[in-house]
């Protein structure tokens, strides 16, 4: 008997197993051990950062070049952080329109001269101490000293402070103040316009103030000011620069609104410039200050467009009648700037007869402007940051200057 016939037959078991199990078992298969990588050294990566860092830092050095057109200082551009995080730190009085607009929220109301800066003002110049009541007044004449009044806007406010050290100098070789002292007196305001200057030179010789010297100098805020400034809000040419915001202590929420909308955008450009004075390692590597330089005037851009639309805000309707004064009508431009230099020269004139009255020397200057045609020749770089297509005060210095 065979084995089939022993066991029967067998077919039928193979029918139901499955196939797998019909098949010879294979070895597992040995999976390669990976070899291992060779490791770069340390100092190759360092070599490649620093190589990658200075590739940056060339680059960073041209673009600034471009950007600027001067070549990066690093002390300049701390000098310029510092300045921004300053002047940015409120919404100061020249907030409205460029500079030259008043927002007058600071401003304390003064029942002659429109308006003076408050105490501990941080715009204030040396020499402006008699706007905020600090020191006594230079009440006669010395033998070692001589005291000279500048008058005028903001441009004067600036001469006074910047130029002061210069104007000593000179005025120091001349005969009548040889061997003095030059006392400096800031009568000069942002924002200041006739007959703001005349009014305040009668204002402090009445209560006994001394001058050697008078320098005046005029003219923008004159002719440019009053149509962009004070007839876009319905208030007379004649008011003080940003009366209507002076006046208004209760500005309605859009007013308010417009006012936050700057002094957040100021706080942003306060925020970048204090985050790289902040750093001694930031401030001296180029490519952060080209970062710094481009995010700086793009949100130095959005102040200004803040400011634009604060001082556009048409004026509310229940302002009382003392924000805008008497009615004014012109029916030309023409008319509108004989009556802004017919002010303009009258109070100049006064200004003049006083001072010979007191037998003061009356210095009469017309505040440069680059809106008037042949006044200078220009860089590329100054068009580029001085022109603007879209000022709304180039038409009038045009037409008002001559």
């Amino acid at each position: 008997m065979n084995r089939s016939d022993a066991f029967g037959d067998t077919s039928r078991f193979m029918d139901v197993l499955p196939p797998e199990r019909c098949q010879p078992k294979k070895p597992p298969a040995v999976t390669p051990k990976p070899r291992p990588k060779k490791r770069r050294p340390v100092r190759t990566w360092v070599l490649v950062f620093l190589l990658c860092a200075g590739s940056v830092e060339g680059a960073s050095w041209l673009g600034y070049y471009i950007l600027t057109g001067n070549l990066l200082s690093f002390t300049a551009a701390r000098e310029t952080q510092q300045g921004v995080a300053k002047a940015s730190s409120s919404v100061d009085i020249d907030g409205l329109a460029d500079g030259t607009t008043q927002e007058m929220m600071r401003a304390l109301v003064h029942p002659y001269l429109g308006y003076i800066r408050p105490q501990n003002d941080p715009h204030a110049v040396p020499g402006q101490d008699y706007l905020l009541g600090k020191k006594p007044l230079i009440t006669g004449p010395s033998v070692d000293t001589a005291v000279v009044g500048i008058f005028g806007g903001s441009f004067a406010e600036h001469f006074s402070d910047q130029g002061r050290g210069v104007l000593q100098k000179l005025l120091a070789t001349h005969p009548k103040f040889s061997g003095k002292h030059i006392e400096i007196v800031t009568v000069a305001s942002a924002g200041y316009k006739q007959p703001q200057h005349l009014l305040a030179l009668n204002y402090l010789l009445s209560l006994g103030q001394h001058f050697d010297m008078i320098v005046n100098i005029d003219g923008f805020n004159e002719i440019a000011g009053p149509p962009v400034e004070n007839l876009s809000r319905q208030v007379s040419p004649f008011f003080p620069t940003g009366w209507y915001h002076l006046a208004d202590r209760l500005p309605d929420m859009n007013i308010l609104t417009g006012i936050g909308t700057v002094a957040y955008q100021k706080s942003r450009r306060k925020e970048l410039a204090e985050a790289i004075l902040g750093s001694g390692i930031l401030q001296r590597s180029a490519a952060v200050q080209l970062l710094w330089e481009g995010l700086d005037r793009r949100v130095a851009a959005d102040v200004s467009v803040a400011q634009l639309a604060l001082k556009n805000m048409p004026p509310s309707e229940n302002n009382a009648k003392q924000l805008v004064g008497p009615a004014y009508t012109f029916g030309s431009e023409e008319k509108l700037l004989a009556d802004l230099v017919g002010q303009w020269e009258r109070s100049s004139l006064l200004m003049h007869e006083l001072a010979s009255a007191h037998d003061i020397p009356y210095i009469h200057l017309l505040q440069p402007n680059q809106y008037v045609a042949g006044s200078k020749s220009y860089t590329k770089e100054e068009k580029l940051t001085a022109i603007s297509s879209s000022s709304p005060y180039a038409r009038w210095v045009a037409a008002g200057y001559p």
